[in-house]
């Protein structure tokens, strides 16, 4: 019946400072100097620009999330949802170091409605952390493209980008992470524009890669073929892009 926000984005950053992350966050410059004064522990970084034309809110593109990370002396990053609550384990600064240097490893969120009492319900249906190393932060900086933080589906373009680049994807059974439900975050007009952009990259991909793709992959690449076909033909039925075609 009241608003939490900031105690729980407070106690987000603990867990993550628990865990022995150096913490980062790209915001836009207008509102940094106030969260600056807010969490004293976290070094904020200016994003360049944002989804706000798109979608009206200051999401940041993943492209400068990137960039800064790629600005920095540390060879394991990662991407996280400002949202997720880690449980502060050791695991976290002994094993993810070995193993990133082969694999992209990904989080998968526990949902609750009390970090009290309420039940746990795995999020199957996306990610919500990704660590990797600095080589593959390059190769995922040249093709982010228009997704952004907050948005769908660049938590399907990070695994689909890492399995292109010949790394392994690893998903993170224990230690747990959790997420306070709250309502989804954007409109879902907004879904399709992006499901396009990940349709475009897999095909792309596809077509430029001279080894063969696993039957998994192939099958998306077969998906996502489908889908722009789709597209194409409801564009050509719609009378007003008559013009335009």
């Amino acid at each position: 019946g009241k608003d939490i926000g900031e105690a729980y984005q407070r106690l987000c950053i603990r867990s993550w400072l628990e865990c022995g992350f150096r913490v980062l966050s790209i915001n836009d410059a207008a509102e940094i100097p106030a969260l600056e004064a807010r969490h004293p522990d976290v070094d904020f970084v200016p994003a360049a620009q944002n989804a706000s034309a798109v979608t009206g809110r200051k999401n940041p593109y993943i492209a400068d999330l990137l960039s800064a990370l790629l600005a920095t002396g540390e060879q394991v990053l990662a991407i996280v949802n400002s949202d997720i609550l880690f449980d502060p384990s050791s695991i976290w600064r002994t094993r993810i170091p070995i193993i990133v240097d082969k694999a992209v490893v990904a989080l998968q969120r526990f949902d609750t409605y009390s970090l009290e009492s309420g039940a746990l319900r795995r999020f199957y249906w996306g990610y919500d952390a990704f660590f990797f190393d600095k080589a593959m932060a390059g190769v995922l900086a040249e093709s982010a493209g228009p997704f952004a933080m907050g948005l769908p589906w660049w938590d399907y373009w990070v695994p689909a980008a890492a399995t292109f680049a010949d790394r392994a994807f690893q998903i993170v059974e224990w230690p747990i992470t959790l997420h306070l439900s709250h309502p989804q975050g954007y409109m879902n007009r907004f879904a399709t524009l992006f499901e396009r952009a990940f349709a475009e990259f897999v095909v792309s991909q596809a077509e430029k890669r001279p080894a063969a793709l696993t039957s998994d992959m192939n099958q998306l690449v077969s998906l996502c073929s489908a889908w722009l076909n789709e597209q194409a033909l409801a564009s050509m039925r719609e009378p007003n892009n008559t013009a335009q075609l």
